[in-house]
């Protein structure tokens, strides 16, 4: 006789990190998501910092893509230095160094079943990997969080210059943005489904640091990262007796790609994080059976924030990611 069989329950509990805000000290959380084929779990890992003082609660988090390695280790580095150097002074840190592990081990952007994860918000408990990763930060992380920082890095062979996209209508994001006294602030309207966009809706601001390449590590935007963290973590009074990084603070309110009008072989004659003035001449497209080199020039003044890294590229392939006025 066929046995009935029993519903299966999710494997996390959304009370399981909530439990450990309230514990004074470093405090570390498995959240599951899901087993793999041979059993083995997979979990979300919540790190938690609680001075036992009130103030604010911000969230530091990194690998949402899972092969954009540079933000794992800038949230490791606060890890860190909140455990071994810095007293947290009020409020608490939430920390997820790896928001999608299943990447993470796979060294890939996207989840087993190629879904985006930041294109699967606000998510749900019975739906894809991607879905039930984005359910759980929707409704166990953000409730309890007041704004936060994203870190990521640019896609396969694409160098991000490091900065802070924000969407410049959002006061509170501005305002939180100029505290970290980063020197480059883009404006970046709200994708679809993405993290940042369910965190606005629900009033608490995530700005997205970026900088870097996916599946390389670079120390200067690592350094950049962490003298992020610490500025608005020292501005805010939540970490005293640090040195505050200051720059001549840059707000671009538009940004475009240049792409190439021919296939052909790349070379760029500037770096990026480079100031380009409107006509200059910023790199060639030359063909390797023909004495000819294609000029690609800027059609504005501004930084140059992006560059393609690949020697080879195709007609309409992203070169330059160029912010401007």
């Amino acid at each position: 006789m066929h046995k009935k069989t029993r519903k299966t329950k999710l494997a996390y509990s959304l009370k399981s990190p909530i439990e450990n805000l309230n514990k004074k000290g470093r405090t570390k959380t498995a959240i599951p998501i899901a087993k793999l084929p041979n059993e083995n779990e997979v979990s979300l890992s919540v790190i938690i910092h609680n001075s036992g003082k009130p103030g604010p609660t911000i969230l530091f988090s990194a690998g949402m893509h899972g092969d954009e390695i540079n933000g794992v280790e800038i949230v490791r580095n606060i890890d860190h230095l909140l455990t071994n150097e810095y007293q947290l002074t009020k409020g608490k840190i939430i920390l997820l160094p790896i928001i999608n592990p299943f990447g993470f081990t796979n060294f890939s952007r996207y989840l087993p079943d190629g879904k985006d994860l930041n294109r699967s918000f606000p998510g749900s408990k019975n739906g894809s990997l991607a879905s039930i990763i984005a359910f759980i930060l929707t409704n166990t992380i953000l409730p309890h969080i007041d704004f936060g920082i994203d870190f990521h890095t640019g896609g396969e062979q694409k160098f991000n210059y490091p900065h802070l996209r924000i969407d410049l209508n959002d006061k509170k994001a501005l305002e939180i943005a100029k505290i970290t006294e980063t020197n480059t602030i883009i404006h970046s309207t709200y994708i679809a489904k993405s993290f940042r966009k369910i965190s606005a809706q629900k009033n608490k601001p995530i700005l997205v640091f970026e900088g870097g390449e996916s599946n390389r590590i670079d120390n200067a935007v690592i350094d950049t990262g962490i003298t992020v963290a610490l500025n608005l973590m020292s501005n805010l009074e939540l970490i005293k007796d640090i040195y505050i990084h200051t720059s001549n603070q840059k707000i671009y309110k538009h940004s475009s790609w240049l792409r190439a009008k021919s296939a052909g072989i790349f070379k760029s004659v500037v770096k990026v994080g480079e100031l380009v003035t409107k006509k200059q001449t910023i790199g060639f497209i030359s063909s390797p059976l023909n004495a000819y080199n294609i000029p690609i020039i800027t059609p504005h003044e501004g930084i140059v924030f992006g560059i393609n890294n690949s020697a080879i590229v195709y007609k309409g392939e992203a070169l330059f990611h160029l912010a401007f006025n």
